[in-house]
């Protein structure tokens, strides 16, 4: 559900990008690109929209290799099937900094909740751990956007769906844009 609320660019590359590359034939150029720039010899790693965990290893992949994916682009290879239009369209994304920023981002906010999907997912997990590590994820992500002293000790306090609802809740609440990206750099990626 949380993918539905992504820009539809950013999906829409991220999907064209891993079907581009499904032919052997494109990932046998890139290879030859990494090799000749002495870049890292990474293919993207497959992007299946209904297993979770596999969002976050390809975009941390696709960030990997995001230097070389824009050479092979402006390099236009002429493979069957594809136009000026379509390389442009790649090279133009690509050579984006704000898309590899959000790029980035959601890459590490992705991993970051990955890490919990696999603690809770984790057969060896003790219930009484199940607490804990909850109240562990609900820190971990107010502090991209809360005040260390606006989280109150007992989460539960937190739920009030009327304050949540009132734009000046926001105002007073929320960190400022700067703490944001500071929280960000340090805690997801320090190229950020």
């Amino acid at each position: 559900q949380s993918i539905k609320v992504l820009p539809k660019e950013m999906i829409e590359f991220i999907d064209k990008i891993h079907s581009h590359f499904s032919h052997p034939q494109r990932q046998a150029y890139l290879n030859k690109v990494q090799i000749e720039k002495t870049l890292p010899r990474l293919g993207l790693q497959n992007y299946i929209p209904t297993r979770w965990l596999s969002l976050g290893l390809s975009l941390t992949r696709l960030v990997e290799i995001w230097e070389s994916l824009s050479e092979y682009m402006r390099r236009k290879p002429g493979f069957t099937g594809l136009d000026d239009d379509d390389y442009s369209y790649f090279s133009d994304y690509l050579d984006s900094n704000l898309n590899n920023l959000q790029i980035r981002f959601l890459s590490g906010i992705i991993n970051k909740m990955n890490e919990f999907n696999i603690k809770f997912q984790n057969q060896s997990m003790e219930i009484q751990s199940l607490k804990i590590e909850i109240r562990k994820l609900i820190k971990t992500f107010s502090s991209y956007i809360l005040p260390p002293q606006i989280l109150p000790k007992d989460l539960t306090t937190l739920t009030n769906e009327e304050d949540w609802q009132k734009a000046e809740f926001y105002n007073d609440k929320l960190i400022s844009p700067e703490d944001f990206i500071s929280q960000a750099i340090t805690d997801i990626d320090i190229n950020l």
